[in-house]
């Protein structure tokens, strides 16, 4: 997710270092499990354990599916993108095995919401150095691991969030 200190300047506690808001936005892209922004076409695999109805993409703003091959082999036709918002590939019986979807997915810029998510864990990491975790809405963190000493030295733990649709 592409997320620049100037983006969050008009949330309180800003300015942030660069630095610091990479690794917030980078945490939260990682974590929410799916491309945030900007749009960007690009090969994915889905790997389908059972006989499915519909083939979900692990990505929330599904803009475009080019094709759909099974991997390694020939082209997968007869779907259709159903919902951009939740990225599922209906129309067809889906059988068990991965599939290789060529799509353009991803926000031009990352929604305000989620800037206003990512100003605040900036700030209360900040403010507060002895913060070991945090929550807001649909998101969690955890910003050092449990017993680390804070300051300057502390590191990002991990980053979690529900699937914000």
């Amino acid at each position: 997710m592409q997320v620049a200190a100037s983006d969050l300047s008009r949330f309180p506690g800003a300015p942030f270092a660069p630095a610091h808001v990479e690794a917030v936005a980078a945490k939260f892209e990682r974590l929410l499990g799916w491309h945030v922004a900007p749009s960007k076409e690009e090969t994915i695999e889905v790997r389908l354990p059972v006989i499915a109805s519909a083939l979900i993409l692990p990505s929330r703003y599904v803009t475009a599916v080019n094709a759909v091959r099974y991997a390694g082999g020939g082209e997968v036709t007869g779907w259709e993108l159903t919902s951009k918002r939740g990225a599922m590939l209906d129309g067809i019986t889906w059988y068990p095995g991965t599939y290789e979807i060529d799509l353009v997915h991803g926000y031009e810029k990352v929604p305000a919401d989620l800037l206003a998510e990512i100003a605040r864990a900036c700030v209360e990491f900040r403010t507060d150095p002895t913060l070991a975790s945090w929550s807001s809405g649909p998101f969690s963190a955890s910003l050092r691991a449990p017993g680390q000493s804070a300051g300057p030295s502390a590191t990002f733990y991990a980053y979690t969030a529900e699937t914000v649709i």
